[in-house]
């Protein structure tokens, strides 16, 4: 689960469930406007029987409900994330891909 809490009395706010076998391995605050803020979310899918995890999931997030706004199904597990403005760079398991992310206004 992914909970967006109060800053000072750490009240959740708002859930975004991920689904029964997902974990989130991390998280990033993409700041561009106010209106247009997104929280990026990176996951795995737990398989007992693997030894490295062949599926997860980026997950972009609106940064005040928590609605998805988009869903990136990966071959991998997501193991960190970075954002420069443009580009989104993704440690996928023992791979970095790039992804390009407009927070345009719709």
């Amino acid at each position: 689960m992914v909970a967006l809490v109060e800053k000072s009395t750490f009240n959740v706010l708002h859930l975004f469930k991920l689904n029964k076998t997902e974990i989130g391995n991390c998280i990033h605050f993409c700041q561009h406007e106010p209106a247009q803020n997104l929280i990026v979310v990176g996951t795995t899918y737990l398989k007992l029987e693997e030894v490295v995890p062949s599926s997860g999931r980026l997950l972009l997030l609106d940064s005040k409900t928590l609605r998805l706004v988009q869903e990136i199904k990966v071959e991998g597990s997501v193991q960190s994330l970075f954002f420069d403005g443009k580009c989104l760079a993704v440690a996928i398991n023992n791979k970095v891909q790039i992804f390009a992310i407009s927070l345009a206004k719709q």
